[in-house]
């Protein structure tokens, strides 16, 4: 009935030119995010044996790159151990000039400032070990962004979960708005009395964020909604999904805006996305709702409830 009334509702609005922005709104959002950051890095730093390596150097060269010291034998990418003079280092995949380039282990023995052994994560002596390259810097234009946009494909379907589960659980149902979510999301802010869960679809947020914009208006409503109605036709639900989770804004680190998951399990982790555990995606996915109130750095007591709800979300959906 209420997708009845909205489509009753664009007919009635005709003149206000519904089918020409939705046709512009279509040819936007087939088109990457302007914007996109031209980055810049160092060259990589090339381990080899009797090769000279200062170790505190290198150990800050790996915090700089947001990769996390542990007390046990590195299992994640973007983890290192140092211990008795030796390092452990499992390095993230990466983007290099001739493609990506994989996650890999690497063991070193350190003495007299130079890199006496290099071995590989089965024991067999290493030749060279190419490390991570330091990022420089990023060219955006005049607004401050980080941004790692990614294919669906290259999402862990555990991540695509918890967004879902969060954001718009009946997104693979709904036909871009969903009278369903609208309500059931008012009767739980009731009980809460607060702002739980928000009944805004995933595509009406797409749309909000790049058609629309986010003036607190009815007129801006109605045309977000029928726009939302449009653009799920035409678009389809995987591409208008993998903007969604390339392009939600994730917080702020100084002039920074955080944009996308992608650059959120970065910021937050030192991770790539696919190597999040399930309690780090579901804090991400929770985080959406209010990056600022959420922020596990500065409100850890909420981030770690909002998290709890997600991850009940889940198993109440089955996933």
């Amino acid at each position: 009935m209420g997708i009845a009334l909205l489509l009753a509702a664009g007919f009635v609005w005709g003149g206000f030119g519904v089918v020409s922005s939705g046709r512009a709104a279509v040819a936007a959002l087939a088109l990457d995010a302007p914007g996109t950051p031209v980055e810049v890095f160092a060259a990589p730093r090339v381990l080899r044996r009797g090769f000279a390596l200062n170790a505190a150097a290198f150990e800050r060269e790996l915090a700089t790159l947001g990769y996390l010291r542990t007390d046990q034998p590195p299992r994640n990418p973007g983890e290192f151990r140092w211990q008795a003079g030796a390092f452990e280092l499992y390095r993230r995949a990466h983007a290099g000039p001739q493609g990506k380039i994989p996650a890999a282990y690497a063991r070193g023995q350190v003495a007299g400032g130079r890199l006496q052994s290099l071995e590989g994560a089965s024991g067999q002596a290493l030749r060279a070990f190419v490390c991570e390259p330091l990022r420089l810097g990023a060219y955006h234009g005049s607004v401050l962004q980080e941004r790692k946009p990614l294919e669906l494909e290259d999402f862990p379907p555990r991540m695509v979960e918890a967004v879902l589960a969060a954001e718009d659980s009946r997104f693979l149902e709904h036909r871009g708005i969903d009278p369903t979510g609208i309500v059931r999301a008012a009767w739980t802010d009731l009980l809460s009395r607060r702002m739980v869960q928000g009944g805004s679809t995933i595509t009406q947020q797409v749309i909000k964020n790049r058609i629309v914009g986010s003036e607190r208006t009815l007129f801006r409503k109605l045309r977000e909604a029928l726009l939302s109605l449009y653009v799920e036709r035409r678009i389809g639900k995987k591409r208008l999904l993998t903007i969604y989770l390339n392009e939600i804004y994730l917080g702020q680190s100084g002039p920074v805006s955080i944009v996308g998951l992608p650059a959120a399990a970065r910021h937050n982790f030192g991770k790539n996305v696919e190597d999040l555990g399930l309690d780090e995606m579901a804090l991400l996915a929770g985080m959406i709702a209010s990056p600022g109130r959420f922020d596990p750095s500065r409100h850890p007591d909420d981030a770690l409830s909002r998290r709890a709800w997600v991850l009940g979300r889940m198993a109440k959906l089955g996933m």
